[in-house]
């Protein structure tokens, strides 16, 4: 079904308002209405943004995608550790005495 949520900040990161959910002004009852009515009245708009939302979820939130995220995250750290260590060695000179 559509999300409706105000648009505090942390609801603005995950829903675009008419795009994967409906947006409305946070603590304005009137804009709360109007946005159950503008839902209600449009429900072509209602299941495109329904799909939409379902799309994101997968592609952003489920576990396979989260866990890539987190995959590439560490590599990325671990590669950066590596090259650290890499350049810390190359401004090193060893001799043999």
């Amino acid at each position: 079904k559509a999300v409706i949520a105000s648009d505090l900040a942390a609801m603005k990161e995950v829903i675009t308002d008419n795009k994967n959910g409906f947006l409305f002004k946070s603590q304005d009852p009137t804009a709360l209405a109007d946005k159950i009515v503008h839902v209600l009245l449009n429900p072509d708009l209602s299941l495109q943004v329904e799909k939409n939302a379902l799309q994101l979820m997968k592609d952003e939130y489920s576990w396979i995608a989260v866990g890539n995220k987190m995959k590439d995250y560490y590599f990325r750290v671990s590669n950066n550790s590596i090259n650290a260590i890499d350049n810390i060695c190359d401004d090193r000179t060893v001799t043999d005495d």
